[in-house]
């Protein structure tokens, strides 16, 4: 046992134990400081991913929302009877593009295919988007008649109506979310 004896700090003694270090825990500390950080790097770029993929489907939702609005309000305004009998005095179906929905990579629109059918073209903005970077957007137009499978010829037919609808999301980085809805609406 020690019990006598001095203990003695010479600068000599604690020069040989700081030289007979070698810095292993200098080494472990930064290498569970750069563990550590990556971890920490990792977490958040998880959640930055998960925030952004949130964003986007609210994005989705609310363009959903606003073509769904603006497609309630093509239909209401299709069963207007004024409206109704406006659309009736254009031309039928010139063409058979009339049926399909405009090509939106070769830069055609809704406005467009009433310029070349002749069909009624009533596109207008329904008002108070709901947190939409575009206002949404209805279109209604005359499509033909629908008679009944074995109805008498005295019996009218029923008028179809394409109702389109164009609704904007609320994102304000980058392109907004879009979605366009349409619906035929068969008018007695």
């Amino acid at each position: 046992m020690l019990r006598n004896k001095k203990l003695s700090y010479s600068p000599n003694a604690m020069l040989l134990a700081r030289h007979n270090q070698r810095g292993a825990a200098l080494l472990i500390s930064l290498v569970l400081l750069i563990a550590l950080s990556l971890l920490g790097i990792s977490a958040m770029q998880g959640t930055i991913m998960q925030e952004r993929m949130s964003v986007n489907q609210r994005d989705v939702e609310i363009a959903f929302n606003n073509a769904e609005s603006a497609l309630r309000t093509g239909e209401n305004w299709v069963e207007v009877p004024g409206n109704a009998v406006t659309a009736l005095t254009t031309a039928r179906l010139p063409n058979i593009r009339t049926w399909q929905p405009p090509r939106l990579d070769a830069g055609e629109s809704w406005d467009d295919i009433a310029e070349v059918t002749g069909a009624v073209d009533h596109s207008f903005p329904i008002g108070h988007p709901y947190r939409a970077v575009q206002e949404p957007l209805y279109h209604v137009s005359w499509r033909g008649e629908y008679c009944k499978p074995g109805a008498s010829l005295d019996e009218p037919c029923e008028d179809i109506y394409a109702v389109a609808a164009h609704g904007s999301g609320a994102s304000q980085r980058g392109q907004a979310a879009v979605t366009i809805l349409q619906s035929i609406y068969v008018l007695p």
